[in-house]
This record gives C-alpha cells, sequence and structure tokens, in this order.
C-alpha cells in the first residue's frame, strides 16, 4: 500500500503488526534444532527492522515530509527498504531450501 502512495491507517499497521508477531511466536514454539533457533533470530531481526522503517514512514506522512511521502522514487532509492527487501528475499529462499543459510542483509 505504501509502495503505491495509498493511505494506510495506524490500525491496519497494527494489524499487520499483530499478524507478523503472531507467526513469529508460531515459528519460535516450532523451532526445535538449533538451524531454526538462528533462522528464528533472522525472521526477528526482519520484523523489527520492517516496523522501524514503517514507524519512520508514519513520521514522515505525520511531518508532511514531501520528499518521502509524495517522491514516486523516495520508495525505490531507500537503503533502509532495498535491506528489508533483499533479506525478505534471502529469507524466503532459505527457508523453502530447509536448509539454514546466513546473509548480512538480515543483520
Amino acid at each position: 500500500m505504501i509502495t503505491y502512495g495509498l493511505a494506510v491507517s495506524d490500525t491496519w499497521a497494527q494489524d499487520d503488526h499483530g499478524r507478523v508477531m503472531t507467526s513469529i511466536r508460531q515459528a519460535e514454539v516450532a523451532a526445535t534444532t538449533e538451524d531454526d533457533l538462528h533462522a528464528l533470530q533472522l525472521l526477528e531481526s526482519e520484523a523489527d527492522k520492517l516496523a522501524s522503517w514503517e514507524d519512520s514512514v508514519f513520521a514522515a506522512r505525520q511531518a508532511l515530509n514531501g520528499a518521502m511521502t509524495v517522491d514516486p522514487n523516495a520508495l525505490q532509492n531507500d537503503p533502509a527498504l532495498a535491506k528489508i527487501r533483499s533479506c525478505g528475499q534471502f529469507l524466503n529462499a532459505m527457508l523453502v531450501s530447509g536448509a539454514f543459510a546466513d546473509d548480512p542483509s538480515c543483520h
């Protein structure tokens, strides 16, 4: 929604965050091996980075920061979002493979 410049409410973000945290807690319960626990740490780190980025986007909108809220290229040039995207792609591939790996973009 943010990528396309659509209005996002605080309740939408809170609901989304709640779903993420519920899923992470489920993964926490299911983690049984050392590799599972390491992967869980990467997932938690990614969720934390995403929440921090989301907070900064909402703060920019509340402050009417046009550089972040009006510029159509702002998200494409956002280094924090690029790192989140890179880590997300890595985590997806790692989880599908079923074998733990590590990547600097997730730290």
